[in-house]
């Protein structure tokens, strides 16, 4: 992963139907990194099987027309992957929901300190100074 988002539903969000949230959850991701999405093809992984369908729902109400048009900007690809085989990343659970967690000793980094030669030091100088 390169970059992270999050949102926190409104309280009328919260009673979205799960489909209605998990699709939120993409437009606002859609949202956050259009600059990088438009215009470019890419693939939409999920593991919400419904969102694959959207093109093909026969009715929308307005809120998902509105997000429907606003997905048509982009060249995606849905992609389902089954709950069982989508290993999900640590930062996508919440740690309270876990009965044991195991911290890891923090690794500090440690610094070296080389000489340099002051052959090597005048040749570099020499080479900065050449260099266009």
């Amino acid at each position: 992963p390169i970059a992270f988002t999050s949102k926190k539903f409104s309280g009328a969000e919260i009673r979205y139907t799960t489909g209605e949230q998990e699709l939120l959850a993409v437009i606002h991701a859609l949202k956050e990194w259009r600059c990088y999405l438009e215009g470019r093809p890419f693939t939409l992984k999920t593991d919400h099987k419904p969102l694959t369908f959207l093109q093909s729902v026969p009715t929308l109400n307005r809120r998902q027309a509105r997000w429907m048009e606003f997905l048509a900007r982009f060249d995606c690809v849905w992609e389902h992957i089954a709950g069982r085989i989508n290993i999900a990343d640590a930062l996508s659970r919440h740690p309270s929901l876990h009965a044991a967690i195991l911290v890891a000793p923090v690794l500090r980094p440690r610094s070296t300190e080389t000489p340099l030669s002051v052959d090597l030091a005048e040749r570099l100088k020499a080479a900065y100074a050449s260099d266009p």
